[in-house]
């Protein structure tokens, strides 16, 4: 099917979209939740949690089919916000939590809240260009492990870290660059394998596995997924090479001719979404223009 063609969704079954975001995002997540309502049938359910204090601004994108709920919901007692500039903190320590590490947190702990077999993670900066059929998150019934084999590279300092300790959270032998990727900004989750991960993590570090994760700076909640899913792809997984969507992450302004030519180049059939990384310097007007101009499904 070609990315600009509409068709009538097809229902996925128990699945459910879920975007942790925040006011900052609110322009974003309208493109977002405006693709997501013609993507999906209507028994999915997209739930944005949000800072409490944005809660009223999301309130706006909210219907029969879009949940606004706070991110509070997803986080232990012991992790919250604080007035003023002491932003997140646990209760016992004094030390701040960044908000990115409190996002990682709160989509971990998603499916044990969200009642739903599967977990489609969307960040902010996505929106999708077709509809989603059971094929996108299933094949013969077990979800899809989205991966990118060997994409880690020595290079990528970060990436090493992240998947170093989240082998050792999971009590996998530690292996050398190149190893697997799993962090894009769609990522699909089994809901059973997402708790298994915690529980294991909880087996292997004691304690929870909240305090595991949220007391340091080098995680990604996808690798740790990712690294645990792996070990279950033979029995629970369909592994499916590369990612559900594709992105721009250039900073320069709305990327035309050539260079869109050789970027739209690269959106596969099996892609679903697209994203317009946050990180790129676009206003909102030149977002909505990009998407108007060459993904009118999301439009």
């Amino acid at each position: 099917m070609n990315h600009q063609e509409s068709a009538p969704a097809e229902s996925v079954g128990s699945l459910a979209v879920v975007t942790v975001t925040f006011g900052r995002d609110l322009d974003m997540c309208r493109a977002l939740v405006r693709s997501s309502e013609a993507a999906f049938t209507r028994d999915v359910t997209h739930y944005l949690f949000v800072d409490h204090r944005d809660i009223d601004l999301f309130k706006t994108l909210a219907s029969d089919r879009v949940v606004v709920a706070d991110v509070n919901d997803l986080l232990p007692r012991t992790l919250r916000k604080w007035r003023g500039a002491l932003g997140w903190r646990w209760i016992d320590r004094a030390r701040p939590v960044p908000g990115w590490i409190v996002q990682q947190v709160a989509k971990l702990a998603a499916p044990s809240v969200v009642d739903a077999s599967i977990i489609m993670h969307a960040d902010s900066d996505v929106f999708f260009i077709r509809p989603v059929i059971a094929h996108d998150v299933s094949e013969h019934g077990k979800t899809v492990l989205w991966h990118e084999p060997s994409a880690i590279i020595d290079s990528m300092e970060g990436h090493v870290v992240w998947d170093r300790n989240a082998k050792a959270w999971l009590g996998l032998p530690a292996a050398p660059p190149p190893v697997n990727d799993y962090i894009a900004p769609l990522v699909v989750w089994d809901a059973e394998v997402a708790r298994g991960a915690l529980q294991r993590i909880e087996s292997v570090c004691g304690g929870t596995w909240e305090r595991t994760i949220g007391t340091t700076r080098d995680v990604a909640e996808f690798l740790v997924y990712g690294n645990h899913a792996w070990t279950q792809r033979s029995v629970a997984l369909a592994p499916r090479l590369g990612t559900a969507c594709t992105t721009w992450w250039d900073h320069d302004a709305p990327v035309a001719g050539p260079v869109l030519d050789d970027w739209m180049a690269t959106l596969s059939p099996a892609q679903c979404g697209v994203s317009l990384s946050a990180h790129a310097r676009w206003s909102t007007e030149q977002r909505e223009t990009f998407i108007r101009e060459h993904f009118p499904f999301a439009s």
